[in-house]
């Protein structure tokens, strides 16, 4: 597993220029939020991250395909929205027949007190 605490962020493989701002970036962020950042070299993360979750360019074993789990998580979520969409269209649907039915009961209802009242009178 990993062996490091959660909410981790290791900066891996800096450069001359880098290290440059990150020195003025301490001066400003607090030691909480610097204690979470680590500057690391590929070999050091082999020590706190196990080789299965570091990718290959990494040192490890990991080889994420992200296009694809992209547009497999997409696609899952345009089903979502399209049933949601069909679940909303059918209640809506549902709830204009019932608007209807009540409408008419009340209508007939109406007519046929108007026709009694007319009727003995």
């Amino acid at each position: 597993g990993i062996n490091a605490e959660y909410g981790q962020a290791w900066i891996v493989n800096t450069n001359w220029i880098f290290n440059t701002t990150w020195s003025l970036v301490r001066l400003v962020v607090s030691t909480k939020v610097m204690n979470r950042m680590q500057q690391a070299t590929v070999e050091s993360l082999l020590d706190v991250i196990d080789k299965q979750y570091l990718t290959k360019d990494l040192g490890g074993d990991w080889e994420p395909d992200l296009m694809n789990e992209w547009y497999n998580k997409a696609y899952q979520l345009d089903a979502e929205l399209a049933n949601s969409k069909a679940t909303t269209a059918t209640t809506t649907t549902t709830e204009a027949a019932t608007i209807t039915t009540e409408a008419t009961t009340t209508t007939t209802t109406t007519t046929t007190e108007a026709t009694t009242t007319t009727g003995g009178a």
